[in-house]
């Protein structure tokens, strides 16, 4: 029961907490409270693994608990950032079509194929989801970007790609799972 009860997975569990909260900002519409959650959740997302490491805490219930984090938070980015400023949807359409609809497939695949959430930490996807938030949290700040709109468009692309050949081409996936340029036991 202590491996359950470590720092980093009461990290982790704060950013499944905030999870609500930043649902309750944007229905609210209170711009700077979302700002301010979502800025603490990428926080706490970096530092449940930093100190999962420096601690020797890692546990396979972690990055599962660490997975449901992330996909709590992924699959509420596009109905928030509908909420909060819809102009998105209308600046880059094409490309956020091609967002959803890679994010519907991974998740479709995930659980017809495997039957449950798959915790996949690739290392594009480590890079690419960050850059979600930072793409959507500048644009309520201070308008969306072009240059920030490719490169979360470009590496979402990426990740998504990745995780849903992954998800295609493997049998068996878990927490160990890097991706396909780095070697992991999940092959």
């Amino acid at each position: 029961m202590e491996r359950l009860l470590n720092i980093p997975n009461c990290i982790t569990s704060v950013r499944i907490l905030l999870a609500p909260v930043a649902w309750y900002a944007a229905l609210a519409g209170c711009r700077w409270f979302l700002v301010v959650t979502i800025l603490i959740c990428l926080l706490t997302d970096f530092l449940d693994g930093f100190f999962a490491r420096l601690l020797d805490q890692a546990t396979s219930f972690g990055a599962k608990l660490d997975s449901v984090a992330d996909n709590i938070l992924l699959v509420s980015a596009v109905p928030i950032a509908w909420l909060i400023d819809p102009s998105i949807f209308y600046e880059f359409p094409i490309a956020t079509i091609g967002f959803l609809l890679l994010l519907v497939a991974v998740f479709a695949v995930m659980f017809v194929k495997h039957g449950r959430m798959v915790e996949i930490h690739t290392y594009a996807s480590k890079f690419g989801a960050p850059f979600m938030w930072i793409f959507l949290v500048h644009g309520w700040i201070f308008g969306y970007d072009y240059v920030l709109a490719i490169v979360f468009y470009m590496s979402s692309y990426f990740y998504l790609g990745e995780d849903l050949i992954l998800l295609i081409t493997r049998t068996h996936l878990d927490e160990t799972e890097r991706g396909y340029l780095f070697k992991s036991s999940g092959a």
